[in-house]
């Protein structure tokens, strides 16, 4: 049966800003045993709006899981709603939400300035920058992606919430200027690596694919955007982390970092504890001088 019209009631609905309407539509369906993907992705976006993140993504998943497969989903940041573009036939999208949901990086727990310079190295398609932008309206928000698709998603989120004040670059962030190959699944999107790609190809048989990339110096983005002084610097890079920390003169001129630290052959420190130790000391400054450090997760393979 074609439910066409019915859909578009609901989307009708969401549109007017009336997601517990649209809600009630999608609910109708399930209680009439109707179960089909574009049900279930548009109470997604209900769910998403109004308020309730977890929901919204099991109905995401519920959708992908009937053959649904949009790249569209909705994304709650504090009180607003924004609508979100993935890369086609990624799959990672719902897992960086919901770690963006379960406040990974301590955003909301982390005391910084009214009118903070936050810079988002390996920012995917946007979600912490937008988690910034919301909780820091006034902040100047510099963002960087390497990998063309994802930068291209980056800067259609950015340019349709009107997220004036972020400031997105399509440049690879390392240790050193260089010309680095990257290494990505279609499928997961989140996963972009120029340091581990014998790690990703453990992970997957097919579809590995490389894209030959600049990559410049954390020193030089400090000195090409006149960046006086960063008071958050989030770095989830895919490995390339340990060389910025070890390679960076500018670490001085940062109070914060929040760090995604991933798996590693070369890295086999039992807990989040043991890596910040660590971390602060790849660190060439004087203790007094070093940035405070967070460690947002560890995933670590024993040498």
């Amino acid at each position: 049966m074609d439910y066409t019209q019915f859909y578009n009631q609901i989307i009708q609905a969401l549109e007017c800003n009336e997601p517990a309407v649209a809600l009630q539509m999608c609910q109708l369906l399930e209680q009439n045993n109707i179960k089909t993907g574009n049900g279930y992705w548009l109470k997604g976006h209900a769910m998403a709006k109004l308020g309730h993140p977890s929901e919204s993504c099991t109905a995401y998943r519920q959708a992908w899981a009937l053959g649904c497969r949009q790249n569209m989903f909705e994304f709650r940041a504090k009180e607003n709603s924004f609508r979100i573009k993935d890369t086609p036939h990624s799959e990672s999208i719902l897992q960086v939400m919901e770690e963006m949901y379960q406040d990974q990086y301590g955003l909301s727990q982390i005391p910084l300035p009214e009118k903070p310079t936050i810079i988002d190295v390996g920012a995917h398609v946007g979600l912490f920058s937008i988690l910034a932008s919301q909780q820091y309206p006034d902040a100047r928000i510099i963002a960087f992606e390497p990998l063309a698709a994802t930068y291209e998603a980056l800067k259609q989120n950015v340019e349709f919430n009107q997220l004036s004040k972020v400031e997105i670059h399509h440049m690879g962030i390392s240790g050193n200027d260089d010309v680095l190959d990257f290494f990505y699944h279609a499928q997961e999107s989140a996963s972009t690596s120029a340091y581990f790609a014998s790690d990703m190809q453990e992970l997957t048989d097919f579809g590995l694919k490389a894209e030959k990339l600049n990559v410049t110096s954390l020193d030089h983005v400090f000195e090409q955007f006149k960046v006086e002084h960063c008071d958050l610097l989030k770095l989830d890079c895919e490995g390339a982390e340990f060389d910025i920390l070890r390679h960076s003169k500018c670490l001085d001129k940062v109070s914060r970092i929040v760090i995604e630290v991933h798996r590693s052959e070369h890295w086999a420190l039992s807990s989040k504890q043991d890596f910040k130790k660590h971390l602060l000391g790849l660190i060439d400054l004087e203790e007094d001088q070093k940035p405070d450090i967070s460690v947002c997760s560890v995933m670590t393979q024993a040498v």
